[in-house]
């Protein structure tokens, strides 16, 4: 069995933190974004063949969303009924449903759960696998129950048995669920919603991330999941279909002998994933200072309305600036001790004492027990060291 997993597309959000000096020909690809991605899911639904799709989530960031936003949604969900493709849909925190606000009918492929109560439902895929998916909706911003409570267990006459939830871990307000509790249904796949960063709470239960970041916090994001469950089997596969992404680079110009040198490099650095990808690009230059009157090119935006005509329907800057140069303190001790530290703070119990008044919440309590979280604490506070620091001879 085969199916897109997609969460929190956020379909009628605009995108924020941008100067109002947009090209015209980038600013037409922006209003297109959204929409782009849309067609994106859908082209790659079809083109994989799935047996279904579930959207789960905020596939709208308006509560009431525009006429226009609506038939563009319908409009595609009728191409995967053409394509005989079902659609699994539930209402998150910020589409909460109420359907006076539709006007527009949903295709009859289109299964929408639309209360907050939690439904199950039954059917068979073209190749007879049988399957149940069991699910909620929002219907007012906030959701404390917990609901996943209430989600029967496993349907032990089907193949497969999915959880469609929209929920937060670690938020009261957002139908909060404990990783146990979910892993206690005996669900095949857990399909998430809420947390805009890719995440896997296990293998079996995730968050696909937004398919379309809409701020410059959102960067290399822009996928949604293929998943294929077969008996004691799993995969699943991220599939890019954002039509705009957001990238956030440092370039070092230390190779760049002058400054005519600077635009060919950095129009190289900035070229498109692909003509078919806008990029949004925050870039730091690094390693500057052998560059006469760069600061100035900088401060006035002539380099960045420059860079900006390289590209004017695929790429825009919207930040660029110089990386800070910070002078290191001089410490008199040696490397040597430095590693002698962090092998010291490595041991579990002293790493956890040093860490003691983060103890008294469940999660961190988990993270401390992590060996894998140590040591990549471990690995930041070496970077950390050596980034601050001089370490001398003594």
């Amino acid at each position: 069995m085969r199916f897109i997993h997609v969460a929190d597309l956020h379909f009628d959000r605009t995108f924020e933190g941008l100067s109002e000096e947009i090209p015209v020909d980038f600013l037409k690809k922006l209003n297109q974004a959204n929409e782009k991605t849309l067609k994106n899911i859908v082209t790659t639904a079809i083109a994989q063949q799935v047996d279904f799709v579930i959207f789960a989530g905020d596939t709208f960031h308006q509560m009431n969303p525009s006429l226009k936003n609506q038939q563009l949604l319908m409009a595609q969900f009728q191409q995967l009924a053409h394509a005989e493709i079902p659609v699994y849909l539930i209402f998150g925190n910020h589409d909460y449903y109420e359907e006076s606000r539709y006007w527009f009918s949903f295709p009859e492929n289109v299964v929408l759960f639309e209360t907050e109560t939690v439904k199950s439902i039954v059917a068979t895929t073209k190749n007879e696998e049988k399957y149940a998916i069991s699910g909620f909706s929002y219907r007012h911003q906030y959701l404390k129950a917990e609901m996943v409570k209430h989600f029967p267990v496993r349907n032990l006459e089907v193949d497969y048995h999915l959880g469609l939830y929209h929920g937060d871990i670690n938020d009261a307000n957002f139908a909060p669920f404990s990783l146990n509790e979910l892993k206690s249904k005996n669900y095949d796949y857990w399909a998430l919603g809420h947390i805009h960063q890719p995440t896997k709470l296990s293998d079996e239960i995730i968050y696909p991330g937004t398919p379309q970041g809409h701020t410059k916090k959102e960067r290399d994001l822009g996928n949604v999941l293929l998943v294929e469950l077969a008996k004691n089997e799993l995969t699943v596969t991220r599939i890019p279909v954002a039509a705009l992404r957001w990238q956030k680079k440092t370039i070092s110009l230390a190779d760049c002998e002058n400054n005519a040198a600077v635009v060919s490099y950095l129009t190289k650095q900035l070229t498109p994933l692909t003509e078919n990808t806008a990029m949004l690009y925050e870039i730091t230059l690094a390693n500057t200072a052998h560059l006469q009157n760069f600061t100035a090119m900088i401060t006035n935006g002539q380099l960045q309305d420059l860079l900006n005509q390289q590209w004017p329907d695929l790429v825009f800057v919207h930040t660029l600036k110089l990386e800070e140069v910070k002078e290191k303190i001089s410490l008199p001790a040696s490397e040597a001790l430095k590693t002698q530290l962090l092998q010291e703070f490595s041991h579990e119990e002293i790493f956890n004492e040093v860490l003691a008044e983060l103890a008294g919440n469940k999660n961190t309590t988990r993270l401390l027990a992590d060996p894998t979280f140590r040591q990549e604490v471990l690995t930041q506070v070496a970077e950390e060291l050596n980034q601050q620091f001089e370490w001398g001879q003594s």
